[in-house]
């Protein structure tokens, strides 16, 4: 039950701060895609993020989790936190 607590509270943390690079990265960059798939963030935790691209206002989520089976891919069973936010194009 400690390890589960732990994983959902660090996937938290590391799902908001992933948010918060992405808005800092869209004032100068906001027609990049932030898509990922599975990137590596602190130890075994893994985060993939959607992008819906949207030129004026985009809708960015970031699903984070722990890597229990070690395979570097997020599966919907290591999923522990899903975050979203909406970033408008600054001008």
């Amino acid at each position: 039950m400690g390890a589960t607590i732990e994983h959902k509270t660090q996937s938290v943390l590391l799902a908001q701060g992933k948010l918060e690079e992405i808005r800092a990265r869209c004032v100068h960059h906001y027609t990049d895609s932030f898509r990922e798939s599975s990137a590596k963030l602190a130890g075994s935790y893994l985060c993939t993020v959607t992008d819906d691209q949207d030129p004026k206002l985009r809708q960015i989520t970031v699903a984070v989790g722990y890597d229990i089976d070690s395979d570097g891919r997020l599966s919907d069973r290591e999923e522990e936190v899903r975050l979203s936010t909406y970033v408008a194009r600054m001008r």
